[in-house]
């Protein structure tokens, strides 16, 4: 019996049948971020010669490329959703760069008006600049009666405009973040952060777990974790007070006969037995369910949401 992990790569076909007798059971993975629940259900299968072929195959295709990038989108995200919701800040620093739209007279006077702003030459001045914004939110939060120690935010720094070697005098690159921080239960506001950040501007917003919560701020970050548009990126967080995601597995949660029904009527049957599994959830989105034409059975994932 093989695990679906490995040939999940295999179930890319929209319509399909559940042949129940040639699933030896399934397997039910929940992991549980914040306020989300999220379930895969797939078969514990037989893998046979031409599925194993198949799986060498692709595993340098454009689908395993895809499988991958939605993977580590995924696991970005389950990440902030342990650790984030409602009363949180989503924000946005940026150093100002505006005085480059001027028309100085040489590059001398260029890069002395980037040095007299105070912006950063490198990704290590950036980095500490941002580091020093945070414990400027430390001793704000301190004063507020909360303990800094408590503070959580996770951070992305990104770099853009990258200069050319043939560049004479050219400056040095430009550099913002993405981030979201804790709101340690009102102590922070939006107006606060912005003014705490004093390097430029920062558009800030606080997290609405009405719309989809932290679901696409996240696919923003990942985008760029993972390369796209050229531009380059480097992680940081707080240190000692963020949690993992809880995962569970599971080979008795969800029977065949659940899974092949599922299948069958996923708008009807998925809602009413996945909100019956976890009546503390309900169905936030409607559940995904793909086949292959390589391995029995199906693979379904569904999105939940604490009531």
């Amino acid at each position: 019996m093989a695990r679906l992990e490995a040939y999940e790569v295999l179930y890319d076909q929209p319509e399909g049948e559940v042949d129940v007798k040639a699933m030896g059971g399934v397997r039910t993975r929940t992991i549980r971020a914040g306020e989300t629940l999220e379930i895969e259900a797939y078969p514990i299968i037989n893998i046979t010669a031409p599925a194993r072929e198949e799986l060498r195959r692709r595993k340098t295709s454009p689908a395993q490329e895809e499988l991958n990038r939605r993977n580590s989108e995924n696991s970005i995200r389950r990440f902030t959703e342990a650790n984030f919701g409602s009363g949180d800040i989503v924000l946005h620093p940026t150093f100002d760069y505006g005085f480059e739209d001027y028309a100085f007279s040489n590059p001398a006077d260029r890069r002395k008006a980037f040095d007299d702003a105070g912006l950063p030459r490198d990704e290590d001045e950036a980095r500490k600049k941002f580091c020093n914004f945070i414990s400027r939110v430390k001793r704000y939060v301190k004063k507020c009666g909360k303990d800094p120690k408590n503070l959580k935010y996770i951070y992305v720094m990104e770099k853009t405009k990258e200069p050319r070697d043939e560049d004479i005098n050219a400056l040095p690159a430009h550099f913002h973040f993405h981030a979201i921080i804790s709101g340690m239960d009102g102590c922070l506001t939006v107006e606060k952060l912005n003014e705490l950040w004093g390097h430029g501007y920062t558009r800030a917003e606080p997290v609405n777990m009405r719309f989809n919560g932290l679901k696409g701020f996240t696919k923003y970050i990942a985008k760029r974790v993972n390369g796209k548009n050229g531009r380059k990126v480097r992680w940081g967080h707080s240190k000692g007070n963020l949690r993992e995601p809880e995962v569970k597995v599971s080979d008795r949660r969800i029977s065949r006969t659940r899974l092949a029904k599922i299948a069958r009527d996923v708008m009807r049957d998925g809602k009413e037995i996945l909100e019956k599994l976890y009546p503390e959830y309900r169905l936030e989105e409607v559940p995904v369910v793909k086949y292959s034409d390589f391995v029995a059975g199906a693979y379904i994932y569904a999105r939940m949401r604490r009531r």
